[in-house]
C-alpha cells in the first residue's frame, strides 16, 4: 500500500493544476497517516496549501492522541490553520478527559469498598462523607451510597460528641 501511495504522490506532482495536485497529495497524505505516519510528515512538507497541510496534521494528531497524548498536542500545535489547530487540541483534551474520568470513577468505586472496611466508625464516616461529596460532584447521584453508609455508620460511634460532629458534617 505504501508503494502505491508513493506512486500516486509522484503522479500528483505531475498534474499542472496546483489545486488538483494539492488535493490528491492531501488524500495520499491522509492515507499515509494510517499506513506510515513518518512518511505522512514527509508529504506534509511537500504541500504548500495550509488547508491541506492542516488536514493531514490534524489526522496525524488524532491518530497519535490514542497512543501518546503529549506528542499529539505538540503536533496539533503545528497545524497551520487556527480553527483546525483548535479543533484538534479540543479533541485530544476531550479524549484524555474521558479516559481520566473513567479512571476516577473506578477509583471512587474502589475507595467506597475499601472505606467500608475501616474499623473505626468515626474515621469511616468522615471518609465516606468526603467520598460522597467528591463522587457526587463527578457523577450525579453517586453520592447517595457513601452518604447513606456514613449515616448508618454514625450509629456505631460510641462518643456522643464525635457522633454529633459527624452528623453535623453530614
Amino acid at each position: 500500500a505504501k508503494t502505491l501511495l508513493f506512486r500516486a504522490l509522484e503522479e500528483a506532482k505531475q498534474i499542472p493544476d496546483a489545486y488538483e495536485s494539492g488535493k490528491i497529495m492531501s488524500r495520499v497524505g491522509m492515507e499515509l497517516v494510517k499506513v506510515d505516519p513518518p512518511s505522512a510528515l514527509v508529504v506534509v512538507q511537500q504541500i504548500r496549501d495550509p488547508f491541506y497541510r492542516s488536514e493531514i496534521l490534524s489526522g496525524m494528531a488524532e491518530s497519535l492522541s490514542r497512543k501518546d497524548p503529549p506528542k499529539a498536542m505538540d503536533l496539533a500545535g503545528k497545524i497551520p490553520l487556527e480553527t483546525m489547530r483548535a479543533a484538534a487540541m479540543v479533541e485530544i483534551i476531550g479524549r484524555r478527559a474521558g479516559e481520566d474520568r473513567r479512571k476516577m470513577l473506578s477509583l471512587y468505586q474502589e475507595t467506597f469498598q475499601a472505606a467500608q472496611a475501616i474499623p473505626d466508625p468515626y474515621t469511616r464516616s468522615l471518609i465516606l462523607i468526603e467520598l460522597g461529596k467528591e463522587w457526587g460532584g463527578m457523577e450525579k447521584g453517586k453520592e447517595i451510597g457513601p452518604l447513606e453508609m456514613a449515616l448508618k455508620t454514625t450509629e456505631a460511634i460510641p462518643n456522643l460528641s464525635a457522633r454529633a460532629e459527624v452528623l453535623q458534617v453530614l
